[in-house]
């Protein structure tokens, strides 16, 4: 990721979601993965809506998991709605 983004956790992670989505539409499931975790670890630093950065990224890297038929992995990123 370019340097532009240091500091800026927030961004960086709205860069990764969006990236991570697009590898996601072209089935490549393993760097979708990488783009998804590292935006998770990035939300959870930045201030500015972390929240929603969280969810984001949460539920992309659910979807990932999904349909590189990792289910359990991918209901346990989501948590048990038992």
């Amino acid at each position: 990721m370019p340097e532009r983004f240091r500091g800026q956790p927030g961004i960086e992670a709205g860069v990764r979601i969006a990236l991570g989505e697009a590898l996601l539409g072209l089935a490549d499931y393993e760097r979708a993965e990488q783009q998804a975790r590292q935006a998770l670890k990035l939300a959870s630093t930045s201030p500015d809506e972390a929240q929603n950065l969280e969810l984001d990224a949460s539920v992309l890297l659910a979807e990932v998991l999904f349909e590189a038929s990792r289910y359990d992995e991918a209901q346990a990123v989501l948590g048990d709605p038992d």
